[in-house]
Parts: C-alpha cells; sequence; structure tokens
C-alpha cells in the first residue's frame, strides 16, 4: 500500500533543497496529451531525467486540475496525491474525483530524489476524456440513400452558424467503411484511414479532434468523404469478399462548440445534411487503389456558400447499433516521412518509372499537366521486370477471384493547368512508380512518397562494425513500419495484408526494441479477445471476418494470443492489461488441454515452421512445444495477477506437459525427433529440456547446421529462436557466421539483391534461378525481421528481467565476437533511454552503459576477475553506483545504479 503524506502548499519552498531531477516527457496510457480517452482511471507515466548516478524516485506528488489556471496555482481540484512514498513512475493510477465525458484535465507531477530531496515541478501536461456513453451521442449514422453498385465516395456536408465567440470546440468521428473530414475548406486532423480496422461488429473506434481553430464565428460548413475501406471492401478470405461488415458507409459525427458565454452549441449528423455521389472518387479499396476523376471535382463543398440544390437529403439511421463506439487507444495512421525519387527512367516509349530508393508504405503525391479526358495510371510495385517496368505478378490480381487491379491509381485529368493527386482510401507497398498516359518525361521533383504508418514513437537504435548488419537493422525497421496499419500485418502490398497472428508473435520483441508499441498493442490485443472463438480458440489472424472459422486454432499462430500480451507485459509492465487478458489466455490453454489429453498436441499449424528449407520438424512437436508455451505463460500471469491457485494449476499443467514433451521427443542422448535445427531450438527455448541435457542438446543442435554446411533449414518460426540459442550455449560465432552470410539462404542475400526491407521468403530472388512463386513472395514480410531480437539481445546485450517488467532492473551481457568489433545500441524504456555501446580490440573491451534513473542493471563484462575490470579509469572496486555480484567463468558480474558508466577489461 502506497504511504501517503500530507504536503501543504503554504510551506515556503526557500527552506526546501531542490532536487536536480527532472521528471519529464509525461504520458497518459502511453500517449502524450491524449485527447478523447475512454478512460475513468487513466494511467499517468513519465520519466526522471538527471546526470548523477544512482538517482531514483522516493516519492511522487501528482497534481489533476480542471483548468490550466488552476494548474499553474497548483491547485489539484480534480486529484492532488499529495507525498506518496513509492518509487512508480509508471501506471499511477488516477484516484480523484470522478471523471466525466468531456472533461478536460490538466496534470503536473513533482518526485522526491534518493535523498528526500522534492523536485520542482514538472512541465503540464493534459488529456481530455471522451464520450462514455451511448447517452452521449445525440448524433445519427448518415449515409447516402442508396449506392447499388456504384463505388463512388459519398460526400456529405452541412451548414451551421455560430453567433457567439468561440473558446473551444471539439469533434467527435467514426464511420462505417473510412472518412475524411473537413471544416471550411480545411483537413480535419491528420489521421488517415480512420477510424481504422476492428471487428466492426463488437467494437467502432471513434476519433477525437480538437477543432476550434477551424471554427469562426457566423456561418462554417463541415463536409465528409467516406471510402469503403476494410468495412465494405474487398477482403482477401482465399477468394476476396466484399461486405464482409457491411455494405452501407456511414458518418457519425458529433461537433460540441463551448462559446465564450459558456453556452454548448452541438451539430451531429443527422436529417439536416445533405449528400451526392456525383464526386470524384470513382472508386477506392484497400488493395486495388483509388480512381479519381477531377472534372467530378465539386469547387467548394466543404466551404460555405456552395450550391448543394443538386444533392440529396441523408439516410438516417436512429440506431447506434450493438457495437461498441470505444476511443481510439493506439497512435494514429498518419505520414511520417517523405521520399523523393532518386531516378525516373522510361523503359518503354511513353512509360515512366520513378524508384523512390526505398521499399516503402504508403501513397504518393503526383503533379503534372495533361489535357482534359486524359486518363493517367499509376502503378506501385516492389520491383522490376527485365524490361524495366514495375513488376506486378506477386499481387496476385486475379489469382483466386475476377479481381485484375492491385495497387493501381487512376486521375483522369481536367486540364485545368497543374494538377496534383494524392489518394484518400487505399495504401501500398512499393519502391517503383509506373506512370502511364503522360506526353512528357516527368522530373524527379513532381512526385513525393508519402509514408504513412501507426505513429508509434521510435524506440530502438543498433549500430555495429559490419554495414551489412546495419543495413538489415534498417530493413527490419523499414518492414515494422510497414506493417503497421492499426494491425500488425504480413505484408503491405498483394491481396493479403492480414493481422496474421503467427508473425506478431514471432517478431513481438524485435517491434518492442524498434518502436513504443504498448498502445498498439494494447489495441491489437482488444482485437484479438473480440475475435476468439467460444470455444477459446484464436484465429490465425486478427481481426478474422471468415464466417467459415477456417484458419483458427493453428499452432504457433494462435498461440500469440498468449505470447503478445505476455511480452507487453514484460516489456511495460502493464498490469492492467494482464488482468483483462487472462481469462482469454487460459480458455485457449484449456481448449487445448481438453482436446488433448495425454498433453501431445494434435494441433495444426501453418506448414509447421512456414517456409522452412527442408529442416521439417514433427508437427506434434512442434504443437506441444507451443502448448507448454502457453501454458507456461498462463502460470504466469496467474502468479502476477495473484491468482495462486490458478497459478499452482497451470504450472502442474505446465511441468506435466514438460514431462510429456521429454518422453515423446527427447532421446536418451539428447537428439530431439526430426533431428533439424528448428526442432532443437524450439526445445531449448521453451525451455523444454532437462538442465542436465542442455549441452547435449545444444550440441545436437550445432551438429545439425553443419550437416548443411553451416546454411540455415529454419523458417519463420524458429529462426530468431535458433540464432539465440546458438548465442547462449557457447555457439555465439556460428550465430555471427549465420547473420553475416550472404549466401542463400541469408538476410546478406536480400541486401546484396538491393532489398531495402525483409522478404517473406529466403529464395524471394535468388542469381541464376530468377523470382520464387509469385503466388507467395512479398518483398515486405515482417517475420524474417526477428533477427533483431538476437541483435539487441545478444551482439548488444540488452536484455529484460521478467521479474523486474518494463525494464526496471535489466540485464546487459553483450556478446562480442571475432568478426564484429563494435557494437552501439540505445533502447528507450518506459523508464528512459537504455545504452549499451561496446568497442573490442585485441582482448580488451570497452563497454559504455546508460541505466535509467529510477532503474538498476546487471551488467556482465568478459574478464578473469574484478583486477582486470575498471571503471572511468579506475579500479571497478572504487566506482560510485557499482556493486560486486560474482564471477561466472570468464565473466564478472556486477550491479549497477542508474547512470552512465565507461568500464573496461582485459
Amino acid at each position: 500500500m502506497r504511504d501517503v503524506q500530507s504536503t501543504s502548499d503554504s510551506v515556503s519552498e526557500m527552506n526546501i533543497e531542490i532536487s536536480s531531477v527532472i521528471p519529464a516527457n509525461l504520458r497518459c496510457e502511453y500517449i502524450e496529451n491524449p485527447i478523447g480517452i475512454d478512460k475513468i482511471t487513466p494511467r499517468l507515466s513519465w520519466i526522471l531525467q538527471t546526470d548523477r548516478r544512482g538517482q531514483k524516485q522516493t516519492a511522487y506528488q501528482v497534481i489533476v486540475a480542471s483548468s490550466s489556471e488552476l494548474l499553474k496555482k497548483d491547485k489539484g481540484d480534480l486529484w492532488d496525491s499529495k507525498k506518496t512514498k513509492s518509487d512508480k513512475s509508471n501506471h499511477i493510477e488516477y484516484a480523484g474525483q470522478m471523471l466525466k465525458s468531456r472533461m478536460q484535465c490538466f496534470w503536473k507531477v513533482r518526485i522526491w530524489d534518493k535523498d528526500n530531496r522534492q523536485s520542482c515541478w514538472s512541465e503540464p501536461a493534459m488529456w481530455t476524456i471522451g464520450l462514455l456513453s451511448s447517452q452521449d451521442w445525440e448524433a445519427h449514422w448518415i449515409s447516402f440513400p442508396y449506392r447499388g453498385q456504384d463505388k463512388t465516395s459519398p460526400m456529405l456536408r452541412k451548414e451551421f452558424n455560430l453567433t457567439n465567440k468561440i473558446r473551444h470546440a471539439v469533434l467527435y468521428l467514426t464511420a462505417r467503411g473510412l472518412y475524411e473530414v473537413r471544416i471550411n475548406g480545411q483537413r480535419v486532423g491528420n489521421h488517415l484511414l480512420s477510424p481504422e480496422w476492428t471487428s466492426y461488429g463488437k467494437r467502432i473506434q471513434y476519433q477525437t479532434y480538437d477543432v476550434t481553430e477551424l471554427l469562426c464565428t457566423g456561418c462554417n460548413t463541415i463536409g465528409a468523404m467516406l471510402g469503403e475501406g476494410w468495412y465494405a471492401g474487398s477482403i482477401q478470405q482465399w477468394p476476396p469478399k466484399e461486405h464482409l461488415y457491411g455494405e452501407e458507409l456511414e458518418l457519425l459525427a458529433q461537433l460540441e462548440v463551448q462559446t465564450e458565454n459558456g453556452k454548448v452549441s452541438m451539430v451531429v449528423s443527422d436529417k439536416t445534411w445533405k449528400t451526392t455521389i456525383e464526386g470524384p472518387i470513382l472508386s477506392s479499396g484497400i488493395y486495388a487503389g483509388e480512381t479519381y476523376d477531377a472534372n467530378k471535382e465539386q469547387p467548394g463543398w466543404d466551404s460555405s456558400g456552395f450550391n448543394d440544390s443538386k444533392w440529396k437529403a441523408v439516410k438516417v439511421n436512429n440506431d447506434l447499433g450493438q457495437a461498441r463506439l470505444v476511443a481510439q487507444f493506439n497512435e494514429p495512421i498518419c505520414v511520417t516521412q517523405e521520399i523523393k525519387p532518386v531516378a525516373v527512367t522510361e523503359p518503354k516509349a511513353g512509360i515512366y518509372v520513378f524508384d523512390l530508393g526505398q521499399n516503402m508504405v504508403g501513397w504518393t503525391r503526383v503533379r503534372f499537366k495533361a489535357p482534359m479526358g486524359t486518363k493517367i495510371i499509376f502503378k506501385h510495385n516492389e520491383r522490376l521486370n527485365p524490361d524495366g517496368t514495375v513488376y506486378m505478378d506477386n499481387l496476385r490480381a486475379g489469382r483466386l477471384s475476377k479481381e485484375l487491379r492491385r495497387q493501381t491509381n487512376e486521375y483522369i485529368c481536367s486540364g485545368k493547368g497543374e494538377e496534383v493527386f494524392e489518394p484518400h482510401f487505399t495504401y501500398h507497398g512499393f519502391r517503383y512508380v509506373e506512370v502511364n498516359g503522360l506526353k512528357y518525361q516527368p522530373e524527379p521533383d513532381d512526385l513525393t512518397g508519402k509514408v504513412f504508418h501507426s505513429n508509434a514513437p521510435f524506440a530502438g537504435q543498433f549500430e555495429c562494425s559490419d554495414e551489412l548488419l546495419n543495413r538489415i537493422w534498417q530493413n527490419v525497421f523499414w518492414s515494422l513500419r510497414g506493417n503497421l496499419m492499426s494491425v500488425p500485418t504480413d505484408c503491405p502490398q498483394r491481396d493479403e495484408r492480414m493481422g496474421w497472428m503467427g508473425d506478431a508473435q514471432i517478431f513481438c520483441q524485435t517491434a518492442n526494441f524498434c518502436m513504443g508499441m504498448a498502445a498498439f498493442w494494447n489495441k491489437w490485443i482488444r482485437d484479438i479477445r473480440d475475435d476468439q472463438l467460444e470455444d477459446g480458440q484464436y484465429p490465425s489472424y486478427v481481426p478474422y471476418p471468415d464466417a467459415e472459422n477456417r484458419h483458427v486454432g493453428r499452432s504457433a499462430w494462435a498461440d500469440a494470443g498468449t505470447i503478445v500480451p505476455w511480452y507487453l507485459y514484460l516489456n511495460y509492465a502493464d498490469m492492467r492489461l494482464l488482468q483483462e487478458h487472462f481469462e482469454s489466455a487460459r480458455r485457449w490453454v484449456d481448449h487445448i488441454c481438453a482436446e488433448n489429453p495425454n498433453l501431445i498436441s494434435a494441433k495444426e499449424s501453418h506448414g509447421v515452421d512456414h517456409l522452412n528449407l527442408g529442416g521439417t520438424i514433427p508437427e506434434k512437436l512442434f504443437s506441444t512445444a507451443f502448448f507448454a508455451r502457453s501454458t507456461e505463460i498462463v502460470a504466469r500471469m496467474a502468479a502476477v495477477l495473484g491468482k495462486d491457485d490458478e497459478a499452482r494449476e497451470y504450472d502442474k499443467l505446465h511441468e506435466a506437459i514438460k514431462s510429456a514433451f521429454i518422453y515423446e521427443f527427447l532421446q536418451e542422448d539428447g537428439k530431439v525427433t526430426g533431428d533439424s535445427q528448428g526442432a532443437y531450438a524450439l526445445a531449448l527455448a521453451f525451455d523444454l529440456v532437462p538442465e542436465n541435457q542442455r549441452q547435449c542438446v545444444a550440441g545436437h543442435m550445432i551438429k545439425a547446421l553443419k550437416k548443411t554446411d553451416g546454411k540455415l533449414t529454419t523458417g519463420v518460426v524458429t529462426t530468431h529462436h535458433l540464432l539465440i540459442e546458438l548465442s547462449r550455449n557457447g555457439y555465439h560465432e556460428d550465430a555471427c557466421r549465420l547473420v553475416q552470410s550472404r549466401q542463400m539462404p541469408s538476410w546478406g542475400l536480400m541486401v546484396e539483391q538491393g532489398a531495402t526491407t525483409i522478404w517473406e521468403r529466403w529464395d524471394g530472388y535468388v542469381p541464376h534461378q530468377g523470382l520464387a512463386d509469385s503466388a507467395m513472395n512479398s518483398f515486405n514480410h515482417f517475420a524474417f525481421g526477428a533477427v533483431g531480437e538476437w541483435m539487441m539481445r545478444e551482439l548488444a546485450g540488452i536484455n529484460l528481467d521478467q521479474d523486474h517488467p518494463g525494464y526496471k532492473h535489466f540485464i546487459i551481457r553483450p556478446h562480442p565476437s571475432n568478426t564484429i568489433t563494435w557494437t552501439c545500441a540505445c533502447y528507450n524504456s518506459i523508464y528512459g533511454q537504455i545504452v549499451s555501446d561496446w568497442k573490442l580490440k585485441g582482448s580488451s573491451l570497452k563497454l559504455n552503459v546508460t541505466i535509467p534513473a529510477n532503474t538498476t542493471a546487471t551488467v556482465y563484462i568478459p574478464a578473469k576477475n574484478t583486477d582486470r575490470v575498471t571503471e572511468s579509469g579506475n579500479a571497478v572496486a572504487q566506482a560510485e553506483g557499482v556493486c560486486y555480484l560474482r564471477t561466472e567463468g570468464d565473466t564478472v558480474v556486477f550491479k549497477v545504479s542508474s547512470g552512465t558508466y565507461h568500464f573496461a577489461s582485459e
């Protein structure tokens, strides 16, 4: 229980010694200054900034005020935590007055340091509450009366008058489909593809925008365009299907304007709006692309004074529906970078190809001139044909349906001078853009690549002495960015783009090292629960609109329902997530147990170790390994949550599964059934062998590698486990050789062939063999990018301590290599930046580390004893903040307090 002491605001601070520690980076539910959240006990977090070693927080005081003016006066009329003795600086639950819809909350924090010295107040932060109840919605769903087979995007508008001076205005928006909204001719917000993808029949996200600056006293206009998106558009279901969630594109909008006289005016979507389908977006689809006819533009439609006499009255749906309207939790999809082409070529007469130099995800903004009626076609993809045109075969158009269009935009020119085209309701994965229809050679500057994705903050960086590994890390990072579209997609270009569960659990720790994924995972884990079957099975991809349940309960894929939430907890110490998810996770384990009373799982998978190169793993071994892993996680979840009976129950079940695994699949000499690299890697990674046989099993693992002349046979599920287990069981140089290889199969081969993202398969393109089968050959898939986890954990040495989640305490244990002479990596944890920076010269190692304030770390330094270790040039025994723990073989182990340290060893 927290120890709360009263602190008087009247105490003179002249008598208080002020700490140099600064509370900073204030966040509410992982987001800086979020608008429109729907949590009535939101969690508050901050980091501590200081250049002193050993600093930590011993107490904090949070104040929350209903106005910025009160906060400036240090008055917390909503909540004053007083001085609370605690070292917690993350996930502090608001415990003040009941929060209600629409409330604005302004907050700041101060802390007491290790010497009980009080800090200055932090810079102010804020959050606002959205609409907590369906009763708060006065808006109605509105739509065009009847589109039939017409694919044109509906346009909707309303003019309204504001007579008093505006103090504050908030717009709540969502759609069944996708929306883009404008007020007085200006776009609202920078969100793209909103309200994003959820299981729409159960949950639809709404977004909240501060639109104060867009409104004026007098006449105003709000306008909206709608696209089919995932809600009504085509989704790959083998074959693709439309209208999996619904047919009608509908808008729900509620504008609330507070004026200086204290009154609130409300403008809502209702029968007073007008609509048309005589607009310029003739069609739009996530996969197909967009067709835009500039001749059908209606200038001024989103501004006052427009003649809308030919527009129709909207159709009104007074039923809000069964799906819950929930505030968006994750960071929105938005543009984060712009890229200019590196070249423009003309491979055939009148066909121009822009090369962006980077395989990216988003769309382009293009400017051009052409006569009225000219149709300009833009094709997007990742590679070129031998003749220099854009290769489109791997997009799989027409393979399982009559749909022949993929990643292709069309623009019909108005002929009115220079025209600019940027899509609205689609996205593409591409490096190259083929343009057909221009009568002149375009300039590189005529096109701009707009990179967009769920805007999670960048968190990790990695560099080392091998430029190949640096490029691989960049490729990993670009593949992650390109596959964060409110769900973790497998690919961003072909007729799939699904939230494949297996890919996500394989890659989740690498993703956590690259970006701040907490809010993103929280949103998607809710999607997982929404689409879990009644019998406890998880689908293979989420959201899961397939009513036929053809892809459910597959080992390694369904197990993302336990693995991803557990890694979210380990990385971000998110106890609330575990509380919300525990019953869902245990239902999955209970389902497997009920189906397999002998504890050897017969669950199917997707090709077992998908895309392996002959390293076959027996399906029962594979499935049982993941059964054991999920059961172990459920036991640990229960223990963390204080569910002691359940913890004992699932721990006992886990031990029984492990015993069954050993009996069924492990031979006395340490061989594992299948004798493949991946089988050994799984058995070791999931701790499914007795401790006294680990080295023997690892020995067989390296033999399996040598049988193939040191080449990988693993697929997407086990490759990263193999690398980690090689490094951790005495074969680190072998792991390094695999990652540094440029031969087939390897990441280096991808780089040698021009890859700027991670490929779906090892043999996507092999010299003298050519391209792999176009039916499954994406050049932007993040699963094999899980090598990033090995780079951060084994080369850089940054590791979680499962007993202290969120990096409250962590481990730095780098593995220097004969072929890699230095590594520098950093990771922005929820407590601050962690740095591991080492350089090897002969037998001398220099290791610079940074431990964030309010945390500690265990640091492993290669040396035979402490006499061979110095810190900042002095004997390590004299170093402030360093405590010797033990010696393990040729490694000395220290506990290190927060701060920056410069170790050296011989």
